[in-house]
């Protein structure tokens, strides 16, 4: 990641650039760096609106928000989350609306509201229906099942 993150800014690819801060991101995040993942996450963010592409921008918003909502900083991951699905929606981008709607849920599960959860996980699962990705189907009708009463 590190050698893509510095071609890239050697030719100047901005998109290529905050998509490489943005896994970097991602990986930081994952083994426990939040601080360092919010720093590069914020940086991408910071480059993508530079670079215009607003799709990019959807995405890089949707992990800096699931880093903020590791952080336990659920009202401002739920903002980050809100901005992406409307930005996904305005570019009928459906894929990237799902992905924001299932950050949506996971901000009303962890923050004890289970109905409004299990809503936004619904609309989720119908869109990757609609688009037949298959293992985000699997992935959110088992995150589903585990939530419904017994």
């Amino acid at each position: 990641m590190a050698r893509a993150l510095r071609i890239y800014r050697r030719i100047g690819n901005l998109r290529g650039e905050a998509g490489a801060l943005n896994w970097l991101g991602r990986v930081r995040c994952s083994t426990g760096d939040f601080p360092g993942a919010l720093d590069v996450h914020a940086r991408a963010l910071e480059i993508v609106r530079r670079s215009g592409d607003r799709v990019d921008e959807s995405w890089v918003l949707t992990h800096y928000a699931a880093t903020i909502a590791a952080t336990g900083e659920h009202p401002r991951a739920l903002a980050l989350y809100q901005q992406a699905l409307t930005m996904s929606r305005e570019l009928n981008f459906p894929a990237q609306q799902a992905v924001s709607l299932e950050g949506i849920a996971d901000h009303h599960l962890a923050t004890g509201n289970p109905t409004q959860g299990t809503e936004h996980l619904r609309r989720a699962l119908q869109i990757y229906q609609r688009l037949g990705m298959r293992a985000d189907i699997e992935r959110v009708a088992a995150r589903l099942a585990g939530l419904a009463p017994q």
